[in-house]
């Protein structure tokens, strides 16, 4: 078991990316709502039902819906050829600079592109299909709306700590109007590693590529596992990459003696593989509280029947 520090703002404070991504949500979503073009109140909620049902039992943004979160319903023109490219979900990454107090010298430098909206599984890897993307505008449109809102992007801390420093944005896109694409959020790229920032943006393609060409230490290792837990879309693939390559199922983050495991207490779906892998399920943090303990007291009924059925106390 190792103690590991902390990467990213993420990190540093126990669930707060999913926290804080479910406040915003809930904020931008309402202001936004009444800007969208009318629709009957039960055809909104039908969509809306049937959307969530159609998501994996455990997944977040079937939660966000069900609970309300969710995104005005006016659709954009790229949602059209994101539909028509067989593409549900897609995730820009982007590259920067952060000067006097904003984002500046902005690029694109990856994309990823999903069949479904919540399956890490569903990751678009044939080359073909890919060329197609590019070739028929769809990854221009998209790379033209994500450097929008990029420049307008809000680090979620004190700025001044990122002034001169390159920084590093996530934009999300679905290709259904009613899901919330949350609002990016740049973080400071000039101390993360490749396997990290790959874990933080759900990369498993490029953190298996990573591990191919090289052995990582273990601490890189198990941060990256750490950072993995903490994303609200699936990062099954990537988790599984990750174990599979030797990461310490129960290393603990050294800002709050998190395991992976007491991060996952939100996250039902990564629970029984971090059993099976060996995670202790009484281990706890620095608040002496065990993942059940967590999951409990946040009524996540599904995570406290797994670790309950697993003998958790």
């Amino acid at each position: 078991m190792r103690l590991l520090e902390s990467v990213s703002l993420g990190a540093l404070v126990p669930r707060i990316r999913l926290a804080i991504v479910f406040v915003v949500c809930v904020g931008f979503a309402t202001c936004l709502a009444a800007q969208s073009k009318p629709l009957s109140r039960q055809k909104k909620e039908d969509h809306i039902e049937r959307l969530a049902e159609s998501l994996p039992r455990y997944s977040q943004l079937r939660k966000f819906l069900e609970g309300g979160v969710h995104g005005t319903g006016e659709r954009k023109e790229y949602m059209d050829s994101m539909t028509a490219k067989g593409v549900k979900r897609a995730v820009v990454g982007i590259r920067g600079k952060w000067v006097d107090g904003g984002p500046t010298d902005l690029s694109t430098v990856s994309h990823m592109y999903f069949g479904e909206y919540d399956s890490s599984a569903s990751r678009i890897v044939d080359q073909r299909k890919l060329m197609d993307i590019h070739k028929g505008g769809l990854e221009q449109a998209l790379d033209e709306v994500a450097l929008q809102r990029a420049r307008i992007g809000r680090f979620l801390g004190d700025s001044t700590k990122l002034n001169g420093k390159s920084i590093y944005e996530e934009v999300e896109f679905f290709d259904d109007p009613w899901i919330w694409d949350a609002p990016p959020s740049p973080w400071d790229d000039s101390s993360v590693s490749p396997l990290v920032r790959a874990a933080m943006l759900g990369d498993s393609v490029e953190a298996d590529r990573l591990l191919r060409e090289r052995k990582p230490d273990s601490i890189d290792l198990d941060r990256a596992l750490l950072e993995s837990i903490q994303s609200y879309s699936d990062n099954s693939e990537l988790i599984r990459l990750l174990l599979h390559a030797g990461a310490d199922v129960n290393t603990r983050r050294l800002a709050d003696g998190s395991t992976p495991l007491i991060l996952a207490a939100h996250r039902p779906a990564y629970i029984r593989m971090l059993l099976d892998a060996g995670a202790k399920p009484d281990e706890k943090d620095r608040w002496n509280k065990t993942a059940l303990r967590i999951a409990k007291e946040s009524g996540e009924r599904d995570s406290v029947e797994i670790l309950t059925k697993a003998g958790a106390h």
